[in-house]
């Protein structure tokens, strides 16, 4: 080519306009994500949930603010790839749930 860098740059720039979705196929996470449940004591033991806490947060046999994870740190997450959680209802009044992400 008579302008090799500009070959360079044209390839490149033609990547990134025509087939930038299926360049990243998947990514390692930096962080562990979650929320923030509510768990019966029970459960909170079986997820490993500190004593002290369960002691702090603990109210009509159930233990609030236990995190529980979604994605860990270094799972690979896939391009398009969605996880779900299934979550219940505290009792069957309830009409909505909010649900913040960590």
């Amino acid at each position: 080519p008579h302008r090799p860098m500009l070959c360079v740059v044209e390839g490149a720039a033609y990547l990134e306009f025509t087939q930038r979705r299926f360049f990243v196929r998947q990514r390692v996470l930096k962080y562990s994500y979650g929320e923030l449940v509510l768990f019966t004591e029970k459960k909170a033991r079986e997820h490993g949930v500190d004593e002290e806490h369960i002691a702090r947060n603990r109210f009509g046999g159930k233990v609030d603010n236990c995190f529980h994870v979604i994605a860990h740190k270094g799972q690979r997450i896939a391009a398009n790839e969605i996880i779900t959680k299934i979550g219940y209802r505290c009792n069957p009044f309830q009409k909505q749930l909010t649900s913040k992400i960590y």
